[in-house]
């Protein structure tokens, strides 16, 4: 961990143009390199005294809690800072909380962007009273974290309190086309980064981050971007199988989505068309997995045979189980493009 840091240390001063003593840089950046907490608690200091920098680039370097708390001490003295970018890391609510205060400290930051980690409610709650009063802030980005529209809200009223700020990215927030107008008019001038929700219909999928997530992850799977329209769903259409194949059978990759008595909110997705087969034909499909949205996990490194009459028979048990409770909601996805 200290060759480490002083393999960064090396970097910085290669970068200061051979200035001894105190000295500035524009830019300090690492990307797609693990940055141990350790190793970040090695930089910390020497940051905060011998070098003064105007942009801080950490960007897919497994930085945790641990590793932002570490860096928020130099982001609150080094008041050289005007960008920090702290994007795709691995930094919760423990992290977000440092960095909240350290941006409370030092109210020379213009852009923070902290995009594509863990933060929770909490997490992101704790930068709402600093937007507010921050005296230099034009732009905040906490896109693809773990938050709800509530808290969304709140930071959307705060960022309006402040003057400066230009720009709030707030991108996993999944709002009705109403809710989202409504938004982006309490926000203006201030541009407001979010999205309109993609599963209208679902009486189970309610929470924003759940919907984000399941985009996220078909995305991921197929290689572009989705849009969902409902076919079938237990509650309104019944729960025949037939019913279910006049609806879902040749409409393309399908979404499906259950609730259990638990409640438990589970489902799959395919690329393959639903099909009315007999005996025990199958299809592979190397792009198909399952998901939890109760523990917000995805299992899909272990390809399996999709075997229709065994799932169809699965989910008719499970219908005779959880009765009227039992919600099944299956959507057609098409690239947008095509839309």
């Amino acid at each position: 961990s200290s060759a480490a840091s002083d393999g960064y240390k090396r970097q910085i001063k290669d970068m200061s143009a051979n200035q001894t003593g105190a000295f500035t840089i524009d830019r300090f950046s690492s990307s797609y390199g693990n940055i141990p907490d350790p190793v970040a608690w090695g930089l910390v200091d020497y940051i905060q005294k011998d070098v003064k920098i105007k942009q801080l680039h950490l960007v897919d370097c497994s930085l945790s809690d641990i590793g932002a708390t570490a860096f928020s001490q130099a982001i609150g003295k080094n008041t050289c800072l005007k960008e920090i970018q702290l994007v795709n890391n691995k930094i919760g609510d423990v992290g977000a909380m440092a960095l909240a205060d350290s941006l409370k400290e030092n109210q020379n930051v213009e852009e923070f962007d902290i995009d594509d980690n863990v933060i929770g409610d909490e997490g992101i709650a704790s930068f709402s009273p600093v937007i507010a009063a921050h005296k230099s802030l034009t732009v905040f980005s906490a896109s693809n974290n773990y938050f709800g529209d509530e808290v969304a809200g709140a930071l959307v009223v705060e960022a309006k309190k402040n003057p400066k700020m230009k720009l709030l990215g707030i991108w996993n927030i999944y709002f009705t086309e109403e809710k989202k107008n409504q938004m982006k008019a309490l926000a203006n001038p201030i541009s407001l980064y979010c999205r309109i929700g993609k599963l209208e219909g679902t009486k189970i999928v309610t929470d924003t981050y759940d919907m984000y997530l399941l985009n996220q992850w078909v995305s991921e799977q197929i290689g572009g971007k989705v849009t969902f329209k409902l076919l079938w769903q237990g509650s309104r259409d019944g729960f025949s199988a037939s019913t279910f194949h006049t609806k879902c059978n040749g409409q393309g990759p399908t979404l499906s989505i259950g609730l259990s008595t638990f409640p438990k909110i589970f489902g799959g997705f395919t690329s393959h068309d639903w099909a009315d087969w007999s005996g025990n034909g199958y299809k592979s499909d190397s792009t198909a997995f399952i998901f939890s949205l109760t523990h917000r996990i995805k299992c899909a490194t272990q390809k399996i045979p999709v075997r229709y009459t065994l799932i169809l028979a699965m989910v008719q048990r499970l219908v005779v189980v959880v009765t009227y409770i039992l919600l099944i909601i299956a959507m057609p996805i098409h690239q947008v493009a095509h839309i």
